[in-house]
């Protein structure tokens, strides 16, 4: 069974509400929390503690005093589960703040930049007006599959003599997670069109910069599907 923010036992409980509104007491506007919802949490707490004391002593536990501190019990964890979300997750907050409450410190996400590098972009086959090219960096080897921190790759393709200075002359082939990929021309395109490709890596953050275009010319012909 997964543990609760206070641990497993209404012992644990005791001891951390006690702790916590000790501390968030002292200066509720430290910890974002407004004076009278310090105020209810020092009365929970002392209802549940009183409850609970009560029902460690055998001559005070009975059916109605463990029914008194269970119900304290669930008013207390409802009021502390809400306090613990809002302190954990406001930014403003500090993890010394958090260990002083005793509350989990999370570990945050380190967001990765978008890619700095750009592919390299190689011409493995070519079959009728398909092309197969691989993209990989100029540090790794050709088989070796992506950069680290990089999603896939934007790819773009242009048919002509010169490639554009201009991405937006550049046709858009689409994005891709694979690192080998077959783009297929138009199929009315003659033997010997010459045909160029350019591409970037991207990921969550944005895209990297653009790939040196490299070229190649169309086999022509019938278009034909290039063996795995």
């Amino acid at each position: 069974m997964a543990q609760l923010f206070y641990g497993k036992t209404l012992g644990d409980l005791f001891n951390f509400s006690n702790n916590f509104s000790a501390v968030v007491s002292i200066s509720p506007a430290d910890f974002f929390i407004s004076a009278q919802a310090s105020t209810d949490l020092v009365a929970a707490n002392a209802a549940f503690g009183s409850a609970y004391t009560a029902t460690l002593d055998p001559s005070t536990r009975t059916k109605v005093s463990i029914q008194v501190r269970n119900a304290a019990a669930l008013t207390l964890v409802n009021m502390l589960r809400f306090l613990v979300s809002s302190i954990g997750n406001n930014p403003q907050i500090t993890d010394v703040q958090r260990t002083e409450l005793n509350i989990p410190i999370r570990k945050r996400p380190v967001r990765r930049p978008a890619p700095t590098i750009s592919p390299d972009i190689d011409i493995v086959e070519r079959g009728g007006t398909m092309v197969r090219i691989r993209l990989h960096s100029a540090s790794l080897t050709p088989r070796r599959a992506k950069p680290d921190g990089v999603a896939g790759a934007a790819i773009f393709t242009f048919v002509g003599a010169t490639p554009p200075q201009i991405l937006t002359e550049w046709v858009a082939w689409g994005v891709t997670g694979k690192t080998m990929n077959d783009i297929e021309f138009d199929p009315a395109l003659p033997a010997g069109t010459k045909v160029w490709f350019t591409g970037a890596w991207y990921n969550a953050a944005g895209s990297g910069p653009g790939a040196e275009p490299v070229s190649t010319v169309l086999a022509g012909g019938s278009t034909m599907r290039l063996a795995a």
